[in-house]
């Protein structure tokens, strides 16, 4: 039987996915670092025997600096988690997900088509991830499905450090359309829909409330 790998939080999108998922009795492996010096394509490499059918890629960092304060080190970090790593990753599990015609899911931001200030490095990092997914989908067609979930701010423990910043999280809220922000759940049955469907292929799905195509309704 074939199984699913979540790749990194092991809270929040990382952990709704491995419950909806083992809610409908199929086999999970879910990895992570447990300290910030382990290597998580070592411990992906522990699995490489493993009957890998799906990968969900849920590795992500929010490193808002102004473009001053960015240095080459935080951009080569934010390629690296983002890009480099999900990359090692797949090919890792490459034969695998051929032979299951299985389905890749990565996650993005709407930092990658929307002008956000102190976001240069996230903005870089995730549009490359989109350009990524485009070629990887054509390489892999027919037999897998890729694809990237683009994200807006949601409330987890990778974000925690805005969300305890009561001014912070007001003025992104304020931001967000439908008055709330995007929920992990809802972006787990996202992600586990269109690794479903083998007609979504090579796509940019945005799950963020509007906030990147709607200009929210002014107080009067």
């Amino acid at each position: 039987m074939s199984k699913t790998l979540i790749v990194g939080s092991s809270e929040g999108l990382g952990l709704h996915l491995k419950k909806k998922i083992e809610a409908t009795n199929q086999d999970v492996i879910h990895i992570y670092r447990e300290e910030k010096s382990d290597n998580i394509i070592e411990i992906a490499g522990d699995h490489k025997n493993e009957n890998i059918s799906k990968i969900f890629c849920c590795l992500g960092n929010i490193n808002l600096k102004s473009i001053l304060s960015t240095s080459s080190e935080d951009m080569v970090n934010d390629f690296k988690t983002n890009l480099v790593i999900p990359h090692e990753i797949i090919k890792i599990f490459y034969r695998s997900l051929i032979a299951n015609e299985g389905s890749i899911i990565l996650f993005s931001s709407i930092a990658a088509t929307k002008g956000l200030s102190f976001h240069s490095s996230i903005s870089a990092s995730k549009s490359a991830v989109e350009g990524y997914i485009r070629a990887l989908s054509a390489e892999l067609a027919p037999r897998v499905n890729a694809n990237v979930i683009r994200l807006a701010l949601m409330e987890s423990p990778m974000s925690e450090f805005i969300f305890k910043n009561e001014r912070s999280k007001k003025i992104s809220l304020d931001m967000q359309p439908m008055g709330e922000f995007i929920k992990a759940a809802d972006v787990a049955d996202m992600a586990l829909a269109v690794s479903a469907n083998r007609s979504v292929n090579g796509q940019i799905i945005t799950v963020d409330g509007g906030i990147s195509t709607i200009t929210k309704k002014a107080k009067v």
